[in-house]
């Protein structure tokens, strides 16, 4: 095995699962996959005072902002397993390993993450966070700082994962033990909203926050937030079909999943010519806009500025 090979094997995200490979060459009707359809049936009635004291206190005020800001029936799974949410300072010997590897290779390290079917957050401890600072001897964050930027992401993990017949839905990310889909959409969608609602910018997803960004321009953020909470990406397709044709929007999902996972310049570019399709069609659909060509080209223009900061935030 190769060391590239060897790499791609160790290679972990923060959601603690492994996401398949997608080869850039393969054509999206050959994918063998299937989206599904998630509508949660749980009760809303629900009052965060009637459980706060089964919460542990370093999870109850992200909660709280949470569900201070969206309609209750959108937080249909966060209510499911708040109840049950646990709290684990440590990352495990797993973790660790690939942090080390991650900084060795450039990628960063893990801080925290969502394991679902523990319903757990995990976060990365004082003693471990002291000794991956030394070993990068690089800029530091505080202690409180990375817990701060670790659970304004993971809390949303929690707010969308569910599993129903055997399939694990989370935000926009499907996984059936078969395949995985939907990684890069939800990544960037679920930091667009950790840095939208908690107003802090934690460095992480920087590229993945600009085009998730972009298609929730396109979908509308109304929509958009409900889809994500309803983990509905099946919903999200079919919203970007009104624009693109199937095989378009496939083969988008899938880059942005190949594009979070290893940022590829062939990629990145394929992800941008979709989204300026997409919106271009979307225009041409508006009988309420006038000067269309000049929208189009105001908005490409935008777009080529975005493709700029990709250049800057791109992670090697």
């Amino acid at each position: 095995m190769g060391l590239n090979e060897i790499k791609n094997q160790l290679l972990i995200f923060s959601n603690g699962l492994k996401i398949k490979k997608y080869k850039l060459d393969r054509k999206a009707s050959n994918v063998k996959y299937k989206v599904y359809s998630n509508y949660p049936s749980i009760s809303n009635d629900y009052n965060i005072d009637d459980v706060k004291n089964k919460i542990c206190h370093q999870l109850l005020k992200y909660f709280k902002v949470i569900i201070a800001a969206f309609p209750s029936n959108y937080l249909n799974i966060l209510y499911k397993n708040i109840s049950t949410i646990k709290y684990q300072e440590g990352l495990d010997t797993k973790e660790m390993i690939n942090s080390l590897w991650g900084l060795i290779n450039g990628f960063g390290t893990t801080e925290g993450y969502y394991y679902g079917y523990k319903n757990t957050v995990y976060a990365i401890s004082k003693k471990q966070k002291n000794f991956l600072v030394f070993l990068s001897r690089g800029e530091e964050k505080t202690y409180e700082e990375i817990i701060n930027n670790t659970l304004t992401h993971e809390i949303f993990h929690v707010a969308t994962y569910t599993v129903n017949d055997n399939v694990m839905f989370c935000g926009f990310y499907q996984n059936s033990h078969t395949y995985d889909i939907g990684l890069g959409i939800n990544e960037g969608y679920t930091e667009l909203l950790a840095r939208r609602y908690f107003k802090k910018d934690t460095g992480y997803y920087d590229d993945e926050v600009i085009i998730a960004t972009l298609i929730e321009e396109i979908v509308t953020k109304d929509k958009m937030e409900q889809l994500y909470f309803f983990a509905d990406l099946k919903g999200l397709i079919i919203e970007l079909n009104k624009y693109a044709d199937k095989s378009s929007v496939n083969r988008f999902i899938l880059n942005f999943d190949v594009y979070c996972q290893k940022p590829d310049d062939k990629v990145l570019e394929e992800i941008f010519a979709f989204i300026m399709e997409a919106h271009k069609n979307k225009v041409l659909k508006d009988n309420t806009i006038t000067n269309k060509d000049v929208f189009i080209k105001a908005y490409n223009e935008k777009l080529m500025s975005y493709v700029k900061k990709t250049d800057k935030t791109k992670k090697h």
